[in-house]
C-alpha cells in the first residue's frame, strides 16, 4: 500500500512532485491518498488527483481518498 499524504497548502508548485509521485505507483497496488491535513488544494492539483483515479482503473491500481472533496 502506498500513502501519499498531502500538505497543508498543495499550490499548482507541488504539480510536478504529485505527478512523480503518482507515476512511481506500480501496477496492481492500492494507494491511499490522504488530504485530511489539507486547508488548499490548487485546482490543477485537483485535476490531477481526479485524472489519476480514472486512468488508475486501467493499471489495476484501487485508489482510496481521504477527506478529498470532489469539486462540482
Amino acid at each position: 500500500v502506498h500513502h501519499l499524504v498531502f500538505a497543508e497548502e498543495v499550490s499548482f508548485f507541488n504539480k510536478a512532485s504529485v505527478l512523480e509521485a503518482f507515476d512511481a505507483i506500480p501496477n496492481n497496488s492500492k494507494v491511499i491518498i490522504d488530504c485530511t491535513n489539507s486547508k488548499s488544494i490548487a485546482y490543477d492539483v485537483v485535476e490531477i488527483i481526479q485524472n489519476f483515479k480514472i486512468n488508475a482503473k486501467s493499471k489495476n491500481i484501487a485508489v482510496e481518498t481521504k477527506n478529498f472533496i470532489e469539486p462540482k
